[in-house]
């Protein structure tokens, strides 16, 4: 009697720890694939491609190997699709000076933009 109550107790104490085993592993698959992580990961893409991005593809594309002001750039990245005025450009464009992607001269009363 003494036996078939330790066999029934080690029974339900393996049926415990594997219902604990299988909770386990479904919280470490949650972890390893968020169901918003997705969302997340667009998210972070989507705030990637701002006015820097942009000037960043415009530069890997040969666009400023010679000096263009701010307009001309403007009206470049209008042609593909991205409108942007000339005020929201010059801090991505300071920024890229200062990451030394871009160099800035004066000409005239205007700033010309030219890649490094």
């Amino acid at each position: 009697m003494l036996q078939e109550n330790n066999m029934k107790s080690t029974q339900s104490t393996i049926g415990k720890l594997q219902r604990i085993i299988d909770l386990a592993n479904e919280a470490l698959k949650e972890l390893k694939h968020p169901a918003s992580s997705n969302q997340k990961h667009d998210r972070i893409i989507n705030q990637k491609k701002g006015p820097q991005y942009f000037i960043g593809e415009l530069i890997d594309d040969g666009f400023l190997k010679q000096g263009k002001s701010i307009e001309l750039i403007r009206k470049k990245l209008q042609e593909e699709g991205h409108n942007y005025s000339q005020e929201e450009l010059g801090t991505p464009l300071r920024r890229l000076v200062l990451q030394k992607r871009l160099k800035r001269e004066k000409v005239g009363p205007q700033y010309l933009y030219q890649q490094r």
